[in-house]
Parts: structure tokens; C-alpha cells; sequence
């Protein structure tokens, strides 16, 4: 489950500001999915110097599942954050100075709320007020590139990416290395992990050094600070989910993530990407749920005798799939 850390000046300035039942419907529907999240959707840290209130009573009630706790919340050193912190903590923390905020947010990829724009960081971080958060592809307007994905990116610092095709020879320029890109460019604030999910194909053909050679050298020529590491499947551990699952978001697609050629026009007729917010418990859940299949897979290949044909680069870094077993 996700975690969060709720300091004593933003939870004050929340129960202060509760909506009254009849009002504006946007400011209830937003605090109403916040105590929601705060409830249900993460393990939840909270400040011990917040005094006996009765909205922290309701807290510690119909927590389905999720834990809460009081902790003495002390700040990282240069507001840098250990490697042992979970990667899917989000931080709503007491801290006014605006050069000390922007420092949090250069040196981490996590999600950070201060008092001046928690609210605005919990609407993006839970797509509250993204009118399409499902995408479909239609013929007749032009996409020329993955630009588009910007307004749904949140922080990352790690990223598995799942797609039996898309080493496709003809279209991976355009598509993985295009989105990777963008990830890069709109959400990765420091040197992330990149674990890419495909399958070897039916005749064994896909080359697992030649391809990640040629995406190393696009990495570097790019400047993109990223641990890579490659998975690919043979038949029987063959994965039929097609995601990119980071740190807070899933992004589900109905076919390949193929959809350009190199030229901009459609490589697709018709399919569609979910934008899944995983502060709602259930996205959370199906997102953890793949990354369990994902790690089983690893396992079995790493039975084979040929491995090395299957698996390449050190994707224990990646936080996402290994980060629980303390690795």
C-alpha cells in the first residue's frame, strides 16, 4: 500500500477547511477523496504533536486494512530522502521556506504537498480534476507523438514497462524510446530504474544484448540517467498486460503501446490508454498484482539454463519489483 506522511500544519489547515454537506460540489468531492485516501487508500504517518482531536479519532476508524501511526517526522539530511524509503510514499510535510520545497522536489522523486499547494498536488497526484483520464485514439484529429501523456506524469524513480511487441523493429523509435523519453523529460527528477517487459517471440528472435546496446546508446545520447534492465519472456512465462506501471501511476493501454510511426502518423485503428491514479486502493492492488506476476516470471527464468538470453541488466534495482524484499 502506498504510505503518507501528514504533517501538523496541513492536517489543521484540512479539518479546518471542511466543506459544508450542501456547497460547492467541487470542494466537497475534493475533500471527500482526500479523508477517503487518508482512510482507505495508504498507511498513513501523521504527526504526534497534533493534540487529541476528534477528526484524528475518525482517522484511526474504517481504515480498511491500512495502518495509521503518530511518528516524530525528522527532515533528511540536505531534504534528501534515504534509498530505504518506500517509493510510493507521498509527503504532504510542514515546510514553508519555498527554496527548501523546490529543494525536496529536485533531490527526491517523490510526491511532495507543502501548505501553499497540497491541495492542487493531491487534485494532480489523484486525477480528480482530469476530465479524460481515458485516452482513445481517434482517426480523425492528428497525434503526432507521445507528447500528450504529459498532463497525467507523476514523480518517479522507477518505471516497469510492459509490451510483448514493442521491440517491434519498424515502430520502437517512435514508441519506447519516444516514451521513455517523455518520462524522463516530465517526471524524473533523479536517475530512475527502467525495467522493460517484452516477449522473445515465437521463433526466440529478439536479440536481448543487441537491444539493449541500441537503447543504451539512445539513453546516453539523450541524457537520460537511467538504470535499464530488460526482461523477455519466452512462451510459457509469456505476460499479457501491456502497462507502464511508476511509483504512483499505472497507465493501462488495450493493444501495444505502438501507436506511431516514425513519420507521426496512427500506427493503430483503435485502441485506448487508462491514466490509473494508484491513491485509489484498487488500481493500487491490480498495479501490485502485475508486479508480483512480472517477479515470478523473473524467477523461472532465472531457472533456465540460457538466462542470459532472457535477462539482462541489474533489474533488482528497480524499487517496484523488489523494494519489499529489502534488496
Amino acid at each position: 500500500m502506498l504510505d503518507t506522511v501528514l504533517g501538523k500544519q496541513i492536517f489543521e489547515d484540512f479539518v479546518n477547511n471542511q466543506p459544508q454537506l450542501i456547497g460547492d460540489n467541487k470542494q466537497l468531492e475534493f475533500w471527500m477523496s482526500f479523508i477517503k485516501f487518508l482512510k482507505e487508500g495508504t498507511n498513513l504517518q501523521i504527526s504526534n504533536n497534533i493534540k487529541e482531536s476528534i477528526f484524528l479519532n475518525e482517522l484511526t476508524t474504517g481504515r480498511n486494512k491500512t495502518k495509521i501511526s503518530l511518528i516524530d517526522f525528522r527532515k533528511p539530511k540536505k531534504n534528501k530522502f534515504p534509498k530505504n524509503t518506500n517509493p510510493q510514499t507521498l509527503f504532504f510535510i510542514d515546510v514553508d521556506n519555498e527554496e527548501e520545497q523546490n529543494r525536496y522536489r529536485k533531490n527526491n522523486s517523490f510526491i511532495f504537498g507543502f501548505i501553499n499547494d497540497y491541495k492542487q498536488v493531491w487534485r494532480d497526484c489523484s486525477l480528480i480534476d482530469k476530465e479524460i483520464k481515458v485516452f482513445r485514439v481517434d482517426t480523425t484529429k492528428t497525434y503526432k507523438n507521445w507528447d500528450f501523456i504529459k498532463d497525467y506524469l507523476l514523480p518517479l524513480s522507477d518505471i516497469v514497462f510492459i509490451d510483448n511487441y514493442i521491440f517491434d523493429i519498424s515502430l520502437k523509435i517512435s514508441n519506447l524510446y519516444e516514451i521513455i523519453k517523455k518520462l524522463s523529460l516530465y517526471a524524473a527528477s533523479v536517475k530512475f530504474n527502467l525495467t522493460i517487459i517484452s516477449y522473445i517471440g515465437n521463433k526466440e528472435d529478439i536479440n536481448i544484448e543487441q537491444e539493449y546496446n541500441e537503447l543504451k546508446a539512445y539513453l546516453n545520447e539523450n541524457n537520460i540517467n537511467c538504470n535499464l534492465s530488460i526482461i523477455l519472456s519466452n512462451r510459457a512465462n509469456k505476460e499479457h498486460d501491456r502497462a507502464i506501471i511508476t511509483n504512483y501511476l499505472r497507465i493501462k493501454s488495450g493493444d501495444s503501446f505502438n501507436f506511431f510511426k516514425s513519420s507521426g502518423e496512427l500506427a493503430t485503428k483503435g485502441t485506448e490508454i487508462e491514466f490509473q491514479t494508484l491513491t485509489e486502493s484498487d488500481k493500487y492492488l491490480a498495479s501490485n498484482d502485475t508486479l508480483y506476476s512480472i517477479k515470478r516470471m523473473i524467477n523461472n527464468l532465472n531457472e533456465k539454463s540460457e538466462k542470459e538470453k532472457y535477462i539482462i541488466g541489474d533489474y533488482k534495482k528497480n524499487k517496484l519489483l523488489f523494494f519489499e524484499d529489502g534488496k
